[in-house]
C-alpha cells in the first residue's frame, strides 16, 4: 500500500542520462516504481508523435497524425487537399501574390485640372475650368475603371466625347455636353465600352 510522503521525504532517483526527460512514479503498482521517460518512449512507433527515424529526435521525418501526409512547397496553393501543410513560403508567395492581383484590381483615382482639351481613362478625376473657353474631354479605353468629370467654371460648356460611343439612358451617344456650372457626370470603362452611371 503506498504511503503517503512529503516530497523531501521521497527517495533519491538515479543521476539523470542524457537521453532522460523526466521521470514518474507509478502508485498503484505493487511495490511502487519510479521509471524515467526517454524520447524514444514518446517518439518509437506507435508512439503519440511517431515518425520515419523517430527514437533520434529528428523532426524533419515527422509524420503527423490525423491524416496529415505532406509538407507542400505548393506557394499556388492549387492542390486543394486536406491531407498537406504548405511551407511558411508556401503561405508568404501565395498571400504576396494574391494581395498584388489586388492591387492592380484597384484603380486609384487621379484628379487631374484641366483648362483646354484634355482626355480621359478609368481612374481620373476631370476638373475642368471652362473659364478660358470650351472644354473637350476625348475618353480614351485605355484603363478600365470609372471617369468623373466635374465642371468648376460658370462660363462656356464641358463636350465629353467618345468615337465608340456612351451608353446613356439607354442610347448609344458619341457626345454628352456639361453646361452648367458644378455639373457633374461619372461614365464607367469596361473594355472599348463606356457608360454614364
Amino acid at each position: 500500500m503506498a504511503v503517503n510522503k512529503r516530497i523531501s521525504e521521497l527517495s533519491s532517483l538515479s543521476v539523470a542520462t542524457a537521453d532522460d526527460l523526466f521521470a514518474i512514479v507509478e502508485m498503484s503498482g505493487s511495490p511502487n516504481e519510479t521509471m524515467h521517460i526517454t524520447k524514444g518512449n514518446l517518439m518509437n512507433s506507435p508512439g503519440p508523435i511517431g515518425g520515419i527515424n523517430p527514437s533520434t529526435g529528428d523532426f524533419s521525418a515527422l509524420t503527423l497524425v490525423n491524416q496529415i501526409n505532406e509538407f507542400s512547397t505548393d506557394d499556388t496553393l492549387s492542390g486543394d487537399s486536406d491531407t498537406a501543410v504548405p511551407t511558411e513560403r508556401a503561405v508568404k508567395t501565395y498571400v504576396d501574390s494574391e494581395v498584388e492581383k489586388a492591387t492592380n484590381d484597384v484603380v486609384r483615382m487621379q484628379v487631374v485640372p484641366v483648362s483646354s482639351d484634355t482626355t480621359a481613362v478609368g481612374g481620373n478625376i476631370i476638373l475642368g475650368d471652362t473659364t478660358g473657353g470650351n472644354v473637350q474631354v476625348d475618353l480614351v479605353p485605355d484603363t478600365d475603371g470609372r471617369i468623373l468629370i466635374l465642371k468648376t467654371a460658370e462660363d462656356n460648356k464641358i463636350t465629353i466625347v467618345s468615337s465608340t460611343g456612351i451608353l446613356y439612358d439607354g442610347e448609344e451617344v458619341i457626345s454628352i455636353d456639361l453646361e452648367v456650372w458644378n455639373a457633374s457626370i461619372e461614365i464607367l470603362c469596361v473594355d472599348d465600352n463606356f457608360y454614364v452611371i
